[in-house]
């Protein structure tokens, strides 16, 4: 015979209730691989973030259209913020304690999958930014593997 939960007055809970389970808090090698995986997107938020200065110089010499001049700061800066809620977002994710993470931290593997293959194609596949990505990338897919 099942004891009835006192928080549902004495009734057994029905399936909108809901049933309060354990905190299983995630297990250690996919939370590492989660970790390395955003502190390299961290990394590479930071390395882009400081090159700045030397893409807003590029644009202002007066061969470049004006539409580019405009656009490629912002887009610039936009990329680094993008990098680095991704990151956070999975060292949130990997460090809270709930039961299976790994929808989300795929999720953010298949954000960080898709960058790979943007700044490929863009800066070409020799270049040690997309490397970063593609190693950040398959440390998320590591995260999500139990």
């Amino acid at each position: 015979m099942k004891l009835a939960s006192r928080k549902h007055g004495g009734k057994e809970p029905t399936a909108d209730q809901g049933v309060d389970r354990p905190q299983i808090p995630m297990a250690p090698r996919p939370k590492v691989a989660g970790t390395v995986g955003a502190a390299i997107l961290l990394l590479t938020s930071a390395v882009h973030a400081t090159a700045y200065p030397d893409a807003v110089a590029e644009v202002a010499s007066p061969p470049v259209d004006q539409f580019m001049h405009d656009l490629l700061p912002g887009m610039w800066l936009f990329f680094a913020w993008h990098l680095a809620v991704v990151a956070l977002g999975v060292l949130w994710v990997c460090w809270r304690r709930r039961n299976d993470p790994s929808t989300l931290i795929a999720f953010a593997a298949a954000v960080t999958a898709g960058d790979t293959v943007w700044v490929g194609f863009l800066a070409g596949w020799t270049f040690f930014g997309t490397w970063l990505l593609a190693i950040a990338a398959a440390c998320l897919v590591a995260a999500t593997m139990r």
